[in-house]
């Protein structure tokens, strides 16, 4: 016996079909941040971004969905 909130045919139905999952690639920065990008038709854009710098977080090119110039940030 099974008591739940949800009705019994999503509890026993099969999973839905998992769709493709997109390729994302995480780059370090310079500064010690991570910069999440994710693939699209005319090359990668930001997905997201982790970093312990405030100032990172106020730059335009690292805002989720600009797109990504790697020589602009990559740790060297």
């Amino acid at each position: 016996m099974l008591f739940s909130i949800v009705p019994p045919e999503d509890v026993w139905s099969e999973p839905p079909a998992v769709a493709q999952a997109a390729v994302y690639r995480w780059i370090r920065l310079s500064g010690g941040g991570l910069v999440q990008l994710s693939p699209g038709p005319d090359g990668y854009r930001v997905a997201r971004l982790v970093s312990p710098e405030p100032r990172d977080y106020l730059d335009p090119a690292l805002q989720p969905g600009a797109r990504w110039w790697a020589e602009d940030h990559l740790q060297g």
